[in-house]
């Protein structure tokens, strides 16, 4: 049976990866007929990066500060990234996907759970894996570093460097969401799955020292 409920208010449009021209095409036919307008639009260019997506995060902004909704014309493989998906929950923005509900507001709560279960299977599917890789002799892991090893240092250093540019980009927009304290930042950074440039759990202290290295290489 097809939805006739048409579309009303405002909306922010999130366009993501290419076929830009499919994605509209996709928008004006679900949305034809409803009083609503389109007062900003966002195109997310690189898809590769899984959790920073400025543009995303810029469409966001938005919504909040306009009392708008989000629409994303084909929701498409953004429905199974549980990053994504935690984002939006936590914004609490309405969302609107034309693949999926049409002119329905999209429960994101539900796809979370779909997509943190595959998560779980493929998290389980890995360490077996890896465990019998293990068992049949393949070392895993990074090599030996020696210490006093100069190169080693600055090289270590140099990454460390590269990691604080790449994720101040993520603090900075959570900060533009209203997430201004390290605690809040820390929280939010675990709950996308992000970890730190140990493979730890982010802490107010770790973004804390993040911003203090960034401001070193600011001074240098």
């Amino acid at each position: 049976m097809t939805n006739k409920k048409r579309p009303t208010g405002k909306f922010v449009a999130y366009y993501h990866g290419k076929e830009i021209e499919r994605q509209e095409e996709a928008l004006n036919k679900t949305f034809w007929g409803g009083n609503y307008k389109i007062i900003a639009s966002f195109h997310e260019v690189n898809k590769k990066r899984r959790y920073y997506k400025p543009e995303l995060y810029r469409a966001l902004a938005k919504c909040k500060r306009e009392h708008a909704s989000l629409v994303i014309p084909i929701m498409g493989n953004l429905a199974y990234n549980v990053v994504f998906l935690d984002m939006m929950l936590e914004v609490d923005v309405k969302t609107y996907a034309c693949d999926l509900k049409g002119t329905q507001e999209v429960d994101l709560h539900l796809l979370s759970m779909i997509s943190e279960e595959m998560r779980k299977d493929i998290s389980i599917s890995t360490k077996r894996k890896l465990a019998k890789l293990k068992k049949e002799g393949v070392k895993l892991g990074a090599p030996d570093w020696k210490p006093g090893n100069k190169k080693g240092v600055q090289t270590i250093k140099a990454k460390a460097d590269e990691f604080a540019i790449s994720i101040h980009k993520q603090i900075k927009d959570l900060r533009g969401l209203g997430f201004a304290s390290y605690d809040d930042i820390a929280t939010r950074l675990n709950k996308r799955g992000i970890q730190t440039s140990r493979g730890g759990k982010w802490h107010a202290t770790t973004v804390r020292n993040i911003e203090m290295r960034l401001g070193d290489l600011n001074n240098e």
